[in-house]
């Protein structure tokens, strides 16, 4: 069967599953987002700054990054092999080119990559479980992403509207958290895989301190990716301020999204990199680098492994 045969059916097949079409219509508010914040992040902008900013970029210092971003892929599916195989007999093969292919998908088609990976990797398989499997490592980078910021906001003077943006996402996550996982009473009249599954597969501390630990070694793996990426084009800044780049950015891309996060990828690293007095032109040359370093390993595998099906 044909790479095109494949990427034809992927449509029709993702059309079957529920809450799809749900996410073609968050792609569309996404990318009028996007465009607008686009548009703004390079209002004003001296070009010639710009290009010089990407003139600067030593190729020498991606090749570390690249490996690194191989290495964060790997990382993300040991932690969703651990939460398949609470239920599931499923090869560390399979789980690993699933994973692959649907980090692709994300990067090019946001929300659309999770649902790639759960369709394929659970062929024959209880979908209710796999599904449930990554709503929560959703839950698990949330934790970890809201602990940093909120560990930074004691060092950095945030805007009102950012802290408030904070907030309400972490008041989110915690009704989530006891709603789902904690009041039974709540948890039985959820759908299985939003309420039983999670609990009832998941809710052993064994197994949570395991996996927040390998949560907390991926995101430090990414820091460091960010980091070298940021180093070639001549950004020295602390391993911290890196840390907290990335946690800002995962969080706004939360928000709906163009298809490839542009214009909101672009913002959230300007945005980011102002609190450490990092300049536009540069900030905006550093978000397509780091968007390439970041993109092509991970297309190029996410391709690969769709060809050999």
């Amino acid at each position: 069967m044909s790479i095109f045969w494949r990427l034809r059916k992927i449509p029709k097949i993702l059309l079957k599953e529920k809450n799809v079409q749900g996410r073609w219509f968050r792609l569309l508010i996404g990318t009028a987002i996007g465009l607008f914040l686009f548009y703004y992040s390079f209002r004003e902008v001296d070009w010639v700054i710009f290009w010089q900013s990407f003139g600067k970029t030593n190729l020498w210092f991606l090749l570390p990054a690249l490996l690194g971003v191989v290495v964060y892929l790997l990382i993300k599916a040991w932690r969703w092999q651990i939460l398949l195989e609470n239920g599931l007999d499923i090869s560390k093969k399979r789980i690993w080119q699933s994973s692959v292919i649907g980090a692709a998908f994300n990067i090019f088609l946001p929300y659309l990559g999770e649902a790639v990976r759960g369709i394929r990797v659970g062929q024959g398989k209880d979908k209710s479980f796999i599904f449930s499997t990554i709503i929560f490592e959703k839950i698990i980078d949330s934790v970890f992403l809201l602990l940093v910021i909120y560990f930074f906001s004691y060092y950095l003077e945030f805007p009102d509207w950012f802290r408030n943006g904070i907030n309400i996402f972490s008041y989110f996550v915690l009704v989530a958290l006891l709603v789902a996982l904690i009041i039974p009473k709540i948890r039985s009249i959820l759908p299985q895989w939003a309420g039983g599954k999670l609990a009832s597969e998941f809710l052993n501390w064994k197994l949570l301190v395991r996996l927040f630990l390998i949560t907390i070694l991926s995101w430090l793996v990414l820091t460091l990716v960010y980091a070298q990426v940021a180093a070639s084009l001549g950004i020295m800044l602390s391993f911290w301020a890196y840390l907290f780049l990335v946690c800002f950015l995962y969080i706004g891309l939360s928000i709906p999204s163009a298809p490839g996060y542009i214009g909101v990828y672009q913002f959230l690293i300007l945005f980011g990199l102002s609190f450490f007095g990092v300049g536009k032109e540069l900030a905006l040359a550093y978000s397509f680098v780091i968007y390439l370093a970041l993109a092509l390993p991970t297309g190029l595998l996410g391709w690969y492994y769709l060809v050999k099906g």
